[in-house]
């Protein structure tokens, strides 16, 4: 059965059985009883046949039907199946290539909702529009045919674990024109569309989500988020979500927005913006794992890390099976207040430290501590480097004088009188520990 047009997804009936009653030369055909069974479920059935009048279109026979019962599978033997509370469509028979044609559709199933029609009149494009509500993703996974936008299904389902879709509108075009403007009771639809809107339309409002964004076991979970598509755009945002990386701890998104500008291409590219707040040691661990997998200490170079972590970040990437490290960009700060962490053996503490993602690098600087004697930080690291690649130093930098340099262990006193700037470089060697340098510019 070819459901709204002969090119639009097609629905498979494993078997039917119908009982008919008509008046000889009536064009009117009561079917009394009708038994339908399909692959994912059964449905009993009632309603009315008839020719459609002159004068009204092509001269097709239409139909209405509705359940009197029937039942969604579902897709796992241990649950329970979905009673169908209401079914009803009705449509054309022999008008098209396929023998019958669904041009309207009303499914209850619980609390789920679904409306399905075309709206446009002769001479207007014909717009196939629908309503959802309360849909499970067990009974969505269900409903939806296999072969219609077979690249989306295969794509949410493999990246959305559990949620449901709490309300929802959209709009194709349809597949062929319509002689009449077709309603379902209940469905209030717009006025059929202009030449140059944009199609498809879909608006979802989500609920209870949880999905992965990249080839990893971690899971994003947020109450609330909405996703819409307009031509070949598609965008999702959500207010407050969060995941836990595992042996790390939690990290809190906000103001989650994802953006792809193309999704019909064949590698489409996703741009998110979000803001994080999570523990530093939980950061750096996410870091560590794939895809990012950053290849330089981080966790070794900033040792017993304890602070908070708040950042407003963009990170774009290719929505692909496989996603490289190098394939990831993150732009924008991540702030630490009040942190405490130590370098080879000086103890920072109170560090205000901003670290800036570039596209092919990260860098920090900030106000902190050391050995309780006030001094910079400055650190930058380069991604994705080649084998021979030498990073440049951790340098702590300040103006010390004698208690400064006694305090920070550092034996100048001997030649070095006053307040002198003083640098200090911490070079990681082979064994995992650090090359410390210091250097003073009494020029200055």
């Amino acid at each position: 059965i070819g459901l709204f047009g002969p090119d639009g997804p097609l629905f498979s009936i494993s078997r039917g059985s119908f009982e008919f009653g008509m008046e000889g030369g009536a064009k009117h055909i009561v079917m009394q009883q009708g038994e339908l069974e399909y692959p994912s479920g059964r449905v009993s059935l009632k309603g009315d046949i008839w020719r459609a009048p002159e004068g009204s279109g092509p001269q097709d026979w239409r139909f209405q039907l509705y359940s009197t019962e029937g039942e969604i599978f579902a897709l796992s033997e241990n649950e329970p199946a979905h009673k169908i509370d209401e079914f009803g469509f009705s449509g054309r028979l022999f008008a098209t290539k396929l023998p019958v044609s669904i041009d309207e559709m009303r499914l209850q199933v619980g609390k789920s909702l679904i409306l399905m029609a075309h709206d446009g009149a002769q001479g207007f494009p014909s717009i196939l529009r629908g309503q959802l509500r309360h849909i499970p993703l067990s009974l969505l996974k269900v409903i939806w045919p296999q072969k219609f936008l077979k690249e989306n299904r295969e794509w949410i389902f493999e990246t959305v674990k559990e949620g449901q879709i709490r309300a929802g509108t959209f709009a194709f075009k349809a597949f062929e024109s319509q002689s009449q403007p077709l309603k379902v009771a209940g469905a209030q639809f717009q006025p059929p569309a202009k030449d140059e809107d944009v199609f498809p339309q879909m608006h979802l409002e989500l609920q209870d989500l949880a999905y992965t964004v990249f080839d990893d076991p971690l899971l994003i979970k947020t109450s609330k988020a909405s996703t819409s598509i307009k031509g070949k755009q598609f965008k999702a945002s959500m207010a407050l979500g969060h995941f836990n990386v595992p042996q790390a701890g939690k990290v809190t998104l906000r103001e989650g927005r994802l953006t792809v500008p193309d999704y019909a291409q064949l590698v489409p590219n996703g741009i998110f913006h979000f803001k994080l707040d999570t523990q530093a040691q939980t950061a750096l661990s996410m870091l560590q794992r794939p895809p990012f997998q950053y290849d330089f200490p981080i966790k070794e170079t900033f040792k017993q890390l304890k602070v908070k972590v708040e950042g407003t970040l963009k990170m774009s990437m290719p929505f692909k099976e496989k996603v490289l490290s190098r394939e990831i960009l993150v732009e924008g700060p991540v702030k630490l207040h009040k942190a405490h962490f130590e370098l080879g053996t000086f103890k920072i503490k109170n560090g205000d430290v901003k670290f800036i993602f570039g596209r092919n690098h990260v860098e920090a600087k900030g106000s902190l501590l050391v050995n309780g004697t006030t001094a910079s930080l400055v650190w930058r690291r380069q991604f994705h480097t080649s084998p021979g690649y030498q990073p440049p130093p951790l340098l702590i930098r300040g103006v010390f004088d004698e208690a400064d340099r006694n305090q920070l262990g550092l034996p100048l006193n001997d030649v070095l009188q006053g307040p002198v700037p003083v640098e200090i470089a911490f070079n990681r060697n082979k064994k995992a520990a650090f090359d410390i340098h210091v250097t003073s510019d009494l020029t200055k």
